[in-house]
């Protein structure tokens, strides 16, 4: 399993810090395919016909679309430079999803790894917004979550380049309406592997010049079927861990985001202490 940059107590494991512009973000693709045995892909198959029949019985969403797998990156100075190799959401559902313990036996290449694409948003009224997942979704519905996708093969560009900041941009308007001209800045505030699934997010803040309730109201107007409601945190040192106990369930990424968040604004200090709130020492 590739190791972790900063292992946390968190729910969650810092793969790449630092902070990087779009514009120093390249992201090369790679034919190379995702290593298996028989084994896995049985597992898989098996997998994936269970939760097709369950989400019929449901009504959940489930598709088989072709994704961008994490093969490697590279950190020079403020460039990040990211391979990705192809993989299907079939695969991830029935690795990273149902059968992360795969990651022990053989390895964590042998997951499906999509990498997330997925943002804080932060208006320009100071509040961090996050949307609850409905039961449309595959997993972690009822779950607080950032706003985003995974990289597809949409997002594959001749010569081999991938659109990350493309990816971004489609999935807030497919979920929120935002316009390129509602945003201020964005900025990428590192990958982060969840230790419930282990998929690898690439975290972005995205500054908007929307103000809370202009973004309430224009998440109400799309009206999104993979959220429930929208919700939204003050920016103060002293309101991101309550948020965080009083919004509960939450999705891991969505955690490392305001913790990333959180200490790129108010310092390591502040990190130290709001994770020792969350995760007490015994």
């Amino acid at each position: 399993m590739a190791g972790p940059l900063v292992r946390s107590a968190l729910p969650y494991d810092v793969l790449i810090g630092g902070r990087f512009s779009p514009e120093n973000i390249s992201a090369l693709w790679t034919d190379r395919p995702r290593p298996t045995t028989p084994r896995v892909e049985e597992l898989i198959e098996r997998e994936w016909t269970f939760r097709l029949a369950q989400a019929a019985r449901s009504g959940a969403r489930l598709f088989d679309g072709r994704l961008g797998r994490y093969v490697g990156h590279e950190v020079v100075g403020r460039r990040l430079t990211l391979t990705l190799g192809p993989t299907r959401y079939r695969d991830f559902v029935g690795t990273n999803l149902y059968h992360p313990e795969l990651a022990e036996r053989f390895g964590w290449e042998y997951l499906s790894n999509p990498v997330g694409t997925t943002a804080t948003l932060i208006t320009a009224d100071d509040y961090l917004v996050f949307g609850r997942r409905s039961g449309k979704v595959a997993y972690h519905a009822g779950f607080l979550h950032t706003f985003g996708g995974s990289l597809e093969a949409a997002d594959l560009r001749p010569g081999g380049r991938v659109d990350v900041r493309g990816s971004l941009d489609r999935e807030l308007q497919e979920e929120l309406g935002l316009r390129a001209s509602e945003t201020a800045t964005v900025e990428c505030s590192g990958m982060i592997r969840d230790h419930e699934i282990l998929q690898p997010e690439l975290l972005f803040e995205v500054h908007l010049l929307l103000t809370r309730r202009q973004l309430l109201d224009r998440f109400a107007a799309v009206g999104d079927d993979e959220h429930l409601a929208a919700e939204a945190c003050p920016v103060h040192p002293r309101q991101i861990v309550p948020f965080l106990r009083q919004a509960a369930p939450v999705a891991p990424v969505a955690v490392g985001a305001m913790m990333l968040f959180g200490a790129q604004r108010w310092g390591r200090g502040w990190l130290t202490e709001a994770s020792e709130s969350l995760c007490p020492r015994p």
